[in-house]
């Protein structure tokens, strides 16, 4: 079949903004002024980036704090608070150049002080920073002047522009401390966005309107308003009466309900969640890995995905979903099959005695407990068809339904033999914090896994440059998993998102980027608005009569554990346990406190230089003709792709003096056209005080066979 070959270029330039040189506007299409009402599954703890939570993406926060850059509308790498960025020769730098005319929600200017206000908050232990590991690789972050501001690396990998896209706090704020975790600005925050917190009922709703300090873009709704509602039922009754405009966290079998509905419209895609079996590796039941896959080949997660799911998942194969790039198609997951599994546990000893229905060894039935939260109604069905399943090859399970925090509680404490729970994965891969042996890293490896071999594939995938190399190691670190099945895995659903037909806007952006992240560009006619009071869309209270009747109407064919409660009710140990992780807190190791005086020694220094470099205005150069690479024929034969930088020197007349690979893929022919095609291009020269000079510049080229 004919492949058609498109060059996706992301072009980072270095471009500090002068008098002369003038930023395109981004416009925005759509009515403005609507009230977009969103329900939501999960109410954040704190209003903080630096605290996003667990179980996804934190839609409020990132529509009140922006990053230095994001992915577009159209798959690209766009500037946000930053106007542009270089890589330094060594690649082990980044300096990014913030733009001068944006403002925190209080007035005050956006500048590096905020950069490295937060990075050091991310870094310092008493602020329990959840996601640590993700920039274990920055050494510290320097402020060369109020509108400049420059990472450096400890090494040279591949996710280095993703790792240093902070979201900045206010500096300003934190005068007399850096305490981050326990400030009331988790709850009153000052916000750099397009929408600021107007009012938070805890448990009920967070409202927000416009951010009139924002100057970026004219976004479209006046206000938004994230309702947390307390079941799915619920939440897909207020689809239906016009009151919700967009649900969100629905599971896979409303999509089924919903979608011959002419008011809604309903969005189905790969999710990016599994739902597992952890099994408590510390007891000897579950020590041997060939118990363990016998437990998974005994379950029918076929079976489970068409009866809880309508069909609408996949079953898992590891703990990388199919949504991922670095997912490895070529792994199978555990086959279904009962005498296969009764088989391997034979090989352990496990039989059956004559008129017994339990497996036995040395005189102890196979028996275990399946730990699960009371809240999640699905989960307790989940578990139930588990322990059906289990029976008949000979294992005898008991279902143990207990309170969120009893739960979460048993899990830390290691008290417990199983539990079903699920993770989401999301783009930017870190899978140190559920898989590291290291119990300091491993915060979230709750089974007690340790296999040196992953923590070898998990940071040889983080840390090389090349894409190919990266996926063969994430290849290898699903295969181990897989073989070793610390987990179940059971199933990916589907993602559901149900809207009104009257939203608009909610496919500008390509699959890349999710339409919620920035609700800037969502609209509603104004012919097709409704006029509302925020309490008439919060749930009655019922009386105890009211309850008592709905309660008579659950039907007996009803699971009896889920029976105990009339709807779906939303709460997932995941929300307690990220709450559980963030009151732990890391000491400082020796080396860290040498660390921290050189970088005091750095920072000292860095003042000189700041001083300085206010002095001198540069301008760096900027693209004027850029001229793509030919897809190679021997390339394309074999279908290779992957990204490649190429630096280039450009003289005082803006063409191309020489230009090199500093990052590639193993593909000589894709390097040779994209040195061809960076030779081609043409620039205007960067300049020093207004006289050009010759100056390097890093232009990534991505070759993609579709």
């Amino acid at each position: 079949m004919h492949k058609r070959i498109t060059f996706l270029v992301f072009i980072i330039f270095a471009l500090i903004l002068s008098s002369c040189v003038k930023e395109k506007k981004i416009e925005i299409s759509g009515e403005k002024g609507a009230t977009i009402v969103i329900g939501v599954p999960e109410e954040p703890s704190k209003l903080n980036p630096l605290y996003p939570p667990l179980s996804g993406e934190n839609y409020i926060v990132n529509n009140l704090f922006l990053p230095l850059h994001e992915i577009g509308p159209d798959g690209d790498i766009v500037p946000v608070l930053a106007s542009s960025w270089e890589y330094g020769e060594d690649m082990k730098s980044i300096t990014y150049y913030l733009k001068k005319n944006l403002k925190w929600s209080d007035g005050k200017p956006i500048t590096a002080d905020d950069i490295v206000f937060t990075f050091n908050a991310m870094k310092d232990p008493k602020n329990a920073y959840p996601n640590l590991s993700q920039i274990q690789y920055i050494k510290n972050v320097e402020k060369i002047n109020d509108y400049t501001v420059r990472f450096y690396f400890s090494i040279v990998y591949s996710d280095e522009l993703f790792d240093s896209n902070i979201r900045p706090l206010p500096a300003h704020l934190f005068k007399n401390t850096a305490e981050v975790k326990n400030s009331k600005y988790n709850f009153e925050p000052v916000v750099n966005g397009p929408f600021k917190l107007s009012k938070w009922q805890k448990g009920n709703y967070i409202e927000l309107t416009q951010n009139s300090e924002f100057k970026l873009y004219n976004p479209n709704p006046r206000n938004i308003v994230f309702v947390f509602y307390k079941d799915y039922d619920q939440a897909v009754e207020m689809l239906k009466k016009g009151i919700y405009d967009i649900a969100i966290g629905l599971p896979p079998k409303y999509y089924i309900t919903v979608k011959d509905n002419p008011l809604l419209s309903t969005k189905k895609e790969l999710g990016n969640s599994y739902t597992f079996i952890g099994w408590n590796l510390e007891k000897p039941l579950f020590s041997e890995k060939e118990t363990r896959r016998a437990l998974t080949m005994s379950i029918n997660r076929k079976m489970i995905i068409d009866s809880l799911l309508n069909g609408l998942g996949d079953i898992a194969a590891g703990p990388i979903p199919p949504s991922s790039w670095a997912y490895d198609k070529n792994l199978k997951p555990l086959p279904y099959s009962v005498q296969k599994a009764v088989s391997l546990l034979n090989q352990k000893g496990w039989k059956k005695r004559r008129n017994s229905r339990w497996l036995t060894k040395n005189g102890k039935k196979f028996q275990f407990e399946l730990l699960v939260n009371k809240e999640n109604s699905f989960r307790i069905t989940l578990a139930n068809m588990i322990k059906n399943q289990l029976a008949a090859a000979g294992i005898k399970v008991t279902v143990k339904v207990v309170d969120g925090n009893t739960f979460i509680t048993r899990l830390l404490m290691k008290n417990y033999d199983a539990f079903i729970m699920a993770w989401n994965v999301s783009e930017k891969l870190n899978m140190l914090p559920i898989w590291s042996s290291d119990p300091q890293i491993g915060k979230y490896n709750l089974v007690g896994y340790k296999n040196p071999n992953i923590d070898n594939y998990i940071r040889k995938a983080t840390e090389t440059l090349i894409e190919s190399e990266a996926k063969h190691y994430w290849d290898l670190f699903q295969e181990q998993i897989s073989a070793d099945q610390p987990y179940t895995f059971l199933f990916v659903g589907n993602k559901i998102t149900i809207a009104n037909k009257r939203i608009k806007g909610l496919d500008i952006f390509n699959k890349q980027r999710d339409a919620l992240s920035n609700l800037a560009y969502i609209w509603i006619p104004s012919s097709m608005r409704v006029k509302f009071d925020i309490a008439s869309i919060m749930p009655q209270q019922q009386t105890k009569s009211q309850q008592n009747i709905n309660e008579s109407k659950v039907t007996a064919s009803q699971n009896a554990s889920a029976s105990k409660t009339k709807k779906e009710v939303i709460a997932n140990p995941e929300q307690i346990l990220e709450a559980a992780a963030k009151k732990t807190t890391t000491k400082k190791t020796t080396t860290e406190k040498k660390d921290t005086s050189e970088n005091a020694k750095i920072a000292k220094k860095d003042t000189t230089k700041a001083k300085e470099a206010e002095k001198v205005i540069i301008v760096q150069p900027r693209l004027k003709k850029l001229v793509q690479p030919e897809y190679p024929e021997a390339a394309k034969a074999i279908g290779a792709e992957g990204m490649i930088f190429v630096q280039v020197t450009i003289d005082v007349n803006g063409n191309v003096k020489n230009a090199r690979i500093i990052r590639g893929f193993n593909n000589d022919a894709c390097n040779k056209a994209a040195i061809s095609a960076a030779m081609k291009s043409k620039w205007y020269p960067g300049t020093r005080n207004g006289k050009p000079i010759e100056m390097k510049q890093t232009i990534p080229y991505r070759f993609t066979a579709e």
